[in-house]
Order: C-alpha cells, then sequence, then structure tokens
C-alpha cells in the first residue's frame, strides 16, 4: 500500500509503501523509486526509518538525492522528520527546534509539525504547523510557523509566523 509519493521529474518518482502494521497506528515501510515514469521500480530501502513512524504526512523529493518525510515519531507530534541526502539510501531523523511563545502568562511551544517543505532562491523553507493539540492564534487555521535553512535542510532557524489566510496558501 503506497502512503506517500514524490515526483522529482518525468521519469524519477520516490513511492514509500507500507509493509507492516503494529498496534497505535503504528506502520513500517519500504522506500521504491523508478526511474522510467513507473514502467519499472526497484526498492531502494528495506526499512528507511530506524523505528516505526505512523503515516506520512507528505513526503518531497527536491532532487533525485536530497529529500525529506513529514511524518510523526511513532504517534507523537514532536517536530520529527527524516532527511536523505543520497535518494533514500539512509534517513537521518531531525528536530525542528522548538520556539517558545507566550500567550497570557503561559509559555510553550505550539509549532512541532512539519507540513511542507520547498525550495525558494537558496534556501529551503518548511512551514510548520501546530499538530493535534495546537490552539495557538487559532491552531493551524490562523496560524502557522516558518522555518528556514540554508544549508540543504541540516539545519532549520525560525523566519516568521504566517498568519490568516496565508496560513494555509501552499508554497
Amino acid at each position: 500500500e503506497i502512503d506517500a509519493s514524490a515526483q522529482v521529474d518525468e521519469s524519477v518518482i520516490y513511492s514509500l509503501a507500507a509493509v507492516d502494521f503494529a498496534l497505535g497506528g503504528k506502520v513500517f515501510y519500504q522506500l521504491y523509486c523508478t526511474q522510467d515514469g513507473g514502467a519499472t521500480w526497484g526498492m531502494v530501502n528495506q526499512a528507511p526509518f530506524e523505528d516505526y513512524i505512523q503515516r506520512p504526512y507528505q513526503m518531497y523529493f527536491l532532487t533525485r538525492d536530497l529529500g525529506f518525510v513529514l511524518a510523526p515519531l511513532g504517534g507523537k507530534a514532536e517536530g520529527t522528520f527524516f532527511r536523505t541526502d543520497d535518494g533514500g539510501q539512509s534517513f537521518q531523523k531531525l528536530r525542528i527546534p522548538l520556539v517558545p511563545f507566550q500567550q497570557g502568562n503561559e509559555t510553550f511551544t505550539p509549532f512541532v509539525q512539519p507540513r511542507e517543505i520547498y525550495q525558494k532562491e537558496n534556501r529551503l523553507v518548511m512551514t510548520v504547523g501546530q499538530g493535534q493539540d495546537g490552539d495557538f492564534q487559532g491552531g493551524d487555521w490562523g496560524c502557522l510557523a516558518q522555518f528556514v535553512s540554508e544549508d540543504r535542510g541540516f539545519t532549520w532557524q525560525f523566519d516568521q509566523l504566517i498568519e490568516g489566510d496565508k496560513a494555509n496558501e501552499p508554497g
């Protein structure tokens, strides 16, 4: 069962296939790739994540080598996502830097769920939502965070809040 796909160009497509399921929505995946537009597929990685993940929100391959899988690890919205720079042969688990905000007398870190990654000029941009429990400034429908990376997605810095109608426009 294919849960996420990312098309690099007319011929190269990556797909994550669910191969095993466990209690609590935990899923184990294999990564496949086609180099000929889908006529033939080959396995790239039999177990791309060192642990199970829940169903991925999105998968992006910006080039044949550089890709990201946005999914909560083990059902926790904790700002975790996965990055590859070798075409999916290996993935590195990364975390979004948690940025504290104040609402009333409380300080908390609402932005924990990566939603989208795209390239803009010479940097990568990631929009980050609040996860299932977010209610900061109206939750994901009212406010997202934007992070940027200038090193191909190794590190990310908070850039700005995206509020109102712009919060749900694609990059």
